[in-house]
């Protein structure tokens, strides 16, 4: 869907080494991830000047914790309230993309 090549990481260390590898042009990440959460890969990530601008897509069933401010300062464009339609997920990335 969308036309985009999708890549998958089955953890954040997996994730930050297909950022290094591979430079997506985003990154959809969700908050709650094994072995890492969504805040500390961004973090881990953001301390690379090479990918402080990528920008992130955030899924998460908590999205009312966590502060707007915040969550810009780590480059997240959008987020994403758990459940959701593809569809919706769909046009978030194609407006971050676009």
């Amino acid at each position: 869907m969308g036309g985009w090549q999708v890549l998958e990481a089955a953890s954040g260390e997996e994730g930050l080494l297909e950022v290094q590898t591979r430079k997506p042009d985003a990154i959809i990440l969700d908050i709650e991830m094994d072995g890492m959460n969504g805040i500390e890969f961004l973090q881990r990530l953001r301390a690379n000047p090479e990918h402080q601008k990528i920008p992130v897509v955030l899924l998460t069933v908590i999205a009312d914790w966590l502060a707007p401010q915040e969550l810009s300062k780590l480059g997240v464009v959008k987020i994403l309230a758990k459940p959701f339609k593809l569809s919706a997920l769909i046009t978030q990335i194609a407006e971050v993309l676009e």
